[in-house]
């Protein structure tokens, strides 16, 4: 049930209705029914696993915040830790390993070979598995006491409208939410119709027609030129922008009909003046979660050697964090990129201050825009090829345009032709940036429905429902983020 489908969109009309419908002692049992049934529509499988990180979780929480033995409290924290990390790496990573310890025999002329093992990852354990061992490590802390009550703490762990692909929450932030009575607020409740209808937007008109000639480009790399792998991959930027923060509109959007706050988990990334701007701007929930459980540990841990402890602290972060999103060469090296770039980035703070600061303020704002976006959307295309291989490939013919005349013949050149349009998503795009240069530069809310003209308001509702209905991709498939 994807939030870009008629099902979903029915089904959360019902679940929406019944909750103001109930009595406030009730709602959270309709709010985890929902949630669960909602989780249960991908593939009935999946509950097992999210059930048992959930009770391994709250048994392990609970045994922490009762006992004052420091020792005991480490162990049930590390009971806890082991119990989801194991799940999350046999069905993430197993697979990935087997091939590690297959090549590695190999190379000794020792024969192994398993075979393909068919371990389907389950939808969204990445994000409830970070969940919930930041939730356990808080209580471990004394940061957050331990929920007493196991509903309500199954339904932060499960909640419908960030379950899958987040924003990655806080006991702080979701679980005190549902203990508080909400009383329906016409002003949140059309904010979050609001939010629902931008994010259709952002993945049904942008993302999912600019990803056909993303998709068909980057399966097949070595087919076009430098023309067309240069168009693709300033696009895929674009794409998995909008796909990711079109589905955390709509997860945000939900949550507020209801009444209830999710974090913010983007903030106009595109507009970042440097790396370091531009990790407190995209993902945002993520990366304070990699902020605050990896990389100030080990900063703390290592304070002793100064700056290089705080580099090694960055590096670190970023490998793991590329290998939060997948097991392959690809992800491992985007996060070591980061890691080396955000290095460089600190060493080079004070002669970067310098330098642009002697240049006039807008051209030193522009200059650093434009480098951080380049950067980011060259580093994209390790995410959008299916392999080293294939990013190596675009990486090394991005100015390589030899090969016009044969990729624009019958094998390129036709498979591009069956794409519809770019066109389409021209002045979607467009008007997606016009937005946010408002919000960004001028401190305007942007979107035209915050106009304090009635008549462009309501010129804006029909404009955007119309143009989602007549260009949008409704077979477009699920979201990218649910990959991870």
């Amino acid at each position: 049930m994807l939030f870009n489908s008629i099902e979903y969109l029915i089904f959360l009309a019902f679940t929406v209705l019944a909750f103001f419908l109930l009595p406030h002692k009730y709602r959270w049992v309709l709010l985890l029914g929902a949630s669960y049934f909602f989780y249960l529509s991908f593939k009935i499988e999946y509950i097992i696993l999210l059930l048992f990180s959930t009770v391994i979780t709250y048994f392990a929480t609970i045994s922490i915040d009762r006992t004052e033995s420091e020792r005991r409290q480490t162990i049930y924290l590390a009971l806890c830790l082991a119990g989801n990390l194991f799940v999350f790496f046999y069905f993430k990573y197993l697979e990935f390993f087997t091939q590690v310890l297959s090549d590695a025999l190999a190379m000794v002329n020792i024969t192994y070979s398993p075979g393909p093992l068919n371990i389907i990852l389950p939808i969204g354990i990445s994000f409830y598995t970070f969940q919930i061992i930041g939730y356990a490590i808080d209580v471990y802390l004394g940061v957050y006491r331990a929920e007493k009550n196991p509903g309500k703490f199954s339904l932060f762990v499960a909640f419908f409208p960030q379950l899958i692909s987040g924003p990655i929450e806080r006991a702080r932030n979701l679980l005190v939410q549902f203990s508080e009575k909400k009383t329906f607020n016409a002003d949140l409740f059309k904010a979050g119709i609001k939010l629902i209808t931008w994010g259709l937007f952002k993945k049904l008109v942008i993302a999912d027609r600019v990803g056909m000639y993303v998709g068909l480009i980057y399966s097949n790399p070595e087919l076009y030129n430098g023309i067309q792998l240069i168009m693709a991959t300033y696009l895929f930027g674009l794409q998995v922008y909008c796909d990711f923060s079109g589905y955390i509109d709509m997860a945000r959007g939900s949550a507020m009909l209801m009444g209830f706050r999710l974090h913010k988990n983007f903030d106009r990334p595109f507009f970042a003046r440097n790396l370091t701007n531009y990790f407190t701007r995209w993902h945002i929930t993520l990366f304070q979660w990699f902020t605050d459980y990896i990389y100030t540990p080990l900063a703390i841990r290592w304070r002793a050697w100064k700056i290089y402890g705080a580099l090694f602290a960055i590096f670190i972060t970023f490998i793991i964090s590329g290998f939060w999103h997948g097991s392959s060469g690809n992800y491992i090296a985007w996060g070591a990129f980061y890691g080396i770039a955000l290095s460089f980035e600190k060493l080079t703070e004070n002669r970067r201050k310098k330098i642009f600061g002697m240049l006039p303020q807008s051209l030193a704002i522009f200059l650093g825009i434009f480098i951080t976006f380049h950067i980011n959307t060259l580093s994209n295309t390790l995410f959008a090829t299916s392999n080293f291989q294939d990013a190596y490939y675009v990486f090394t013919h991005l100015f390589d345009f030899n090969k016009i005349q044969e990729t624009l013949g019958p094998r390129g050149g036709a498979q591009i032709g069956r794409v519809p349009p770019l066109y389409y998503a021209v002045i979607p795009a467009l008007i997606l940036i016009f937005v946010e240069i408002r919000q960004e530069f001028f401190g305007k809310k942007g979107i035209f429905w915050e106009s304090k003209y009635p008549f462009l308001r309501y010129l804006s509702y029909v404009a955007i429902v119309i143009i989602i209905l007549t260009i949008g991709v409704f077979d477009g498939g699920q979201f990218i983020y649910f990959q991870f």
